[in-house]
């Protein structure tokens, strides 16, 4: 038996950038994969301004949902680098879409030594580098 493949979208605190899970769930379509969205806040986050990146993300996953895709989204508050790994090896994950974020990009390439899973960066829509 084949196990479907996994998909992780890490979505930093500061990140209003949507375009990897875009991409993760036109991914999804092509190769029957479920999707992990992991949106990490800060600890302190009671005055959520960026309510909106959650609104915006349950409406994803329950469009995603409709389309028959598999998504989760979970959020994750305060010190997230072990969640990641967690994350990473507890569900199998084989490939990362990344935003533009920076220093989510840098802990994937510095973790990946032990971790080799496939990374993906969107830029632009069209525009994707491999890291």
């Amino acid at each position: 038996m084949v196990s479907q493949k996994r998909i992780l979208v890490p979505l930093g605190p500061k990140s209003r950038d949507l375009k990897g899970v875009y991409h993760a769930i036109a991914l999804a379509e092509r190769m029957k994969a479920t999707i992990l969205i992991l949106q990490i806040e800060n600890q302190n986050n009671d005055n959520d301004i960026d309510g909106w990146k959650e609104e915006v993300l349950l409406d994803l996953v329950s469009s995603a949902s409709r389309e028959g895709l598999t998504v989760f989204h979970h959020i994750v508050r305060g010190p997230w680098e072990q969640e990641i790994l967690n994350v990473l090896k507890e569900k199998s994950i084989e490939l990362v879409v990344l935003g533009e974020d920076k220093k989510m990009a840098r802990f994937f390439l510095r973790i990946r030594p032990e971790i080799p899973v496939q990374l993906i960066q969107v830029k632009e829509k069209d525009n994707v580098d491999y890291l």
